[in-house]
């Protein structure tokens, strides 16, 4: 789908980008990825490997990859590691990773599309490509029969959250960490929604 005259939104990954959708997720969400997976290279490669390339929206001008939104449908979303990948690049601490991304996990809604991450890479930040590619989750969520769309920010991306409550989303409740906020730079997570029905 072509959303402007320079930047093209398209549905699905291509696999040229894998590695650098996976370093954008890396930078962009570290405060989530980084307690559990590290910031290196077994980092990088666990989620260049797990990637499903047909759970995200990617920005790009002129083949240039320069945004990313995943979104989790049918049970799947932008990221699908394997216990088999997990133990082959972390060793024994595989599977406690594993079990702990799965203690994260949120709950969902037939009715609702989940949106699963949105970043911008740095030199292209403040050209509207985060609103773009947000529009895009939201046309795509319409096509899919969903009445809305939710999604999840932490307290210390405020620039986030302005962006999703200028795009009319609304908070619906806030989630305190617990115990995690000893792992965890981040205290607590709002969950926000936008109805589409209008």
């Amino acid at each position: 789908m072509n959303t402007s005259a320079q930047i093209d939104i398209r549905l699905g990954g291509q696999e040229r980008h894998r590695g650098a959708i996976a370093r954008l997720y890396l930078h962009a969400l570290h405060e989530k990825i980084a307690p559990l997976l590290g910031t290196g290279e077994k980092a990088e490669r666990l989620l260049s490997e797990s990637l499903n390339l047909d759970r995200i929206l990617v920005a790009l001008r002129n083949g240039q990859f320069l945004g990313v939104a995943g979104f989790e449908q049918h049970g799947r979303g932008v990221f699908s590691p394997r216990f088999a990948s997990m133990f082959r690049i972390f060793g024994w601490s595989g599977g406690i990773r594993l079990l702990a991304m799965a203690m994260l996990d949120r709950s969902k809604s037939s009715d609702t599309l989940l949106m699963d991450g949105l970043a911008v890479v740095d030199e292209a930040r403040g050209q509207g490509i985060g609103t773009l590619l947000l529009a895009a989750v939201e046309d795509h969520a319409r096509r899919l029969g969903k009445r809305g769309v939710r999604l999840d920010v932490i307290d210390t991306n405020p620039l986030a959250r302005r962006l999703y409550e200028r795009r009319g989303y609304r908070s619906v409740k806030t989630h305190a960490v617990g115990l995690f906020r000893f792992l965890f730079s981040f205290a607590a997570s709002t969950e926000m929604r936008k109805d589409l029905a209008a």
